[in-house]
């Protein structure tokens, strides 16, 4: 994806463009999460997404989901919207209610 691509898709190309990484979890992560599942209201899904963020450093996370977003606020990790209003506005009726991608982004401490 060059730059021009980018700028056109907005949000989702800067995903796109960027790294991606996976990491592997384990039974303390997992613990981890379910107790942040109940602390902040989440999915486990959104708590482990959630906690290997927070483990990573992540400054920034992009989700949809305001329940996710409120919690990393308590943690602070600023939320992020991937879903352009404009978009929202055009086809919002087509947006799936779960399951957005996600992505976290970390510092390089720069």
């Amino acid at each position: 994806m060059d730059s021009g691509d980018t700028n056109r898709f907005g949000k989702i190309g800067q995903f796109a463009s960027g790294p991606i990484l996976v990491v592997p979890t384990g039974q303390a992560a997992t613990l981890a999460a379910m107790n942040s599942a109940d602390k902040y209201g989440i999915d486990l899904t959104d708590a482990l997404l959630l906690h290997t963020s927070q483990a990573q450093k992540a400054t920034a996370l992009a989700t949809d989901d305001s329940k996710l977003a409120q919690a990393c606020k308590q943690v602070g990790i600023t939320p992020e919207n991937p879903i352009d209003p404009a978009l929202r506005r055009l086809g919002g009726h087509q947006l799936a209610g779960k399951g957005y991608p996600v992505c976290s982004t970390r510092s390089t401490g720069g």
